[in-house]
């Protein structure tokens, strides 16, 4: 707790006071001097019970619209204030924006006496990607004498992914490869890269199996196995219609939809298993990717996941990516919230 510049100027006149009265032996101008220091006390006394009362019931938070973006983007960010508590306190609140953040303008709300309420949006620009967390909200709490400064509220996190190309191919015409190869244990042998076994020659196994070293060291002909290649192939299918937006900001159906999917997207790239991609608005199917090598793939539909934004409904007709013709139309009792991994029996 400290004094503001009013409070040390009352401060100072109790002193010139009380020093005058002794220089010039004016008893009243010493009584004067302590009953200003007096009146001080008391105010600082109820300063600190309304700043108890105001901190026990403070609510403040800083909510971004989007915790997923790219660099470059702008996101609305909310910054709301609540107090239950009746006091004679006028809080300054400000959000605790990280330092690769940018705000349009300063980023701070008050909340005078008799308001109990307040929010404020403003415009935050990413230019640096990463993950960023917010720091706790600063509430500076003053009754014109006195003033404090206390942290409080969430501090959420945003990740800022790099740009990326669009569409990059290798290899002649630009073809993307067919199918890739999981990091899951097959538990047989076949053909592969990874050793599995070593094991003496048998009748009709080919020349070409025989491992040359392993023969030359055990004077007899030995095969090395190698453990059979498996994958699972993953199709994301993905619903932004328009009753996915329902819910509250940053917390809306489409955005748990969206974290489900990168998470299972993530881990099929982990695994090195093929992904495909597919997204269903109002009027059909949106976009489709074939299952390919989640090398090619997992960049592509990351970033088409973290733009992804509900349709509007409208009974227009739409042509999608595989040459059929839908109306738009919008079904109540359908399922709003898909995120599908549909896994095979390895090869």
């Amino acid at each position: 707790m400290y004094p503001t510049r009013q409070g040390w100027t009352v401060a100072a006149l109790a002193v010139v006071l009380a020093v005058l009265a002794v220089v010039f032996a004016r008893p009243l101008v010493l009584v004067g001097s302590a009953l200003i220091g007096a009146w001080l006390l008391a105010h600082q006394y109820r300063f600190t019970r309304d700043l108890e009362r105001t901190v026990e019931s403070l609510s403040v938070v800083q909510s971004p619209t989007r915790t997923a973006v790219q660099t470059g983007d702008e996101t609305p960010v909310t910054l709301t204030a609540t107090r239950e508590a009746k006091t004679e306190l006028t809080l300054e609140v400000s959000a605790g924006l990280p330092v690769a953040a940018t705000a349009t303008r300063p980023f701070v709300l008050s909340l005078e006496p008799a308001i109990e309420q307040a929010n404020r949006t403003r415009t935050v620009t990413w230019p640096v990607a990463g993950r960023h967390t917010f720091d706790k909200i600063t509430v500076t709490a003053t009754d014109g004498l006195f003033r404090e400064t206390i942290t409080a509220g969430s501090t959420p996190t945003v990740t800022v992914e790099p740009p990326s190309p669009r569409s990059i191919h290798v290899g002649e015409g630009g073809d993307r490869i067919a199918a890739s190869y999981g990091s899951h244990e097959s538990r047989r042998t076949g053909t592969g890269i990874e050793p599995a076994e070593l094991r003496e020659y048998l009748p009709g196994d080919t020349g070409r199996r025989i491992d040359w070293k392993a023969t030359a060291r055990h004077t007899t002909p030995y095969v090395r196995e190698y453990e059979a290649e498996s994958d699972r192939r993953t199709l994301l299918a993905v619903d932004h219609r328009s009753s996915l937006a329902m819910g509250s900001e940053g917390e809306t159906k489409l955005e748990a939809l969206r974290e489900v999917a990168l998470v299972i997207a993530g881990n099929t790239r982990r695994l090195n298993n093929p992904l495909g991609f597919v997204t269903v608005g109002d009027g059909g199917i949106t976009n489709y990717r074939g299952i390919a090598s989640s090398t090619v793939n997992y960049r592509p539909i990351r970033r088409q996941l973290l733009s992804l934004e509900p349709t509007i409904a409208a009974d227009t007709p739409i042509s999608n990516q595989m040459g059929t013709t839908t109306m738009n139309s919008t079904e109540t009792n359908s399922n709003e919230l898909s995120a599908v991994s549909d896994p095979q029996a390895p090869n």
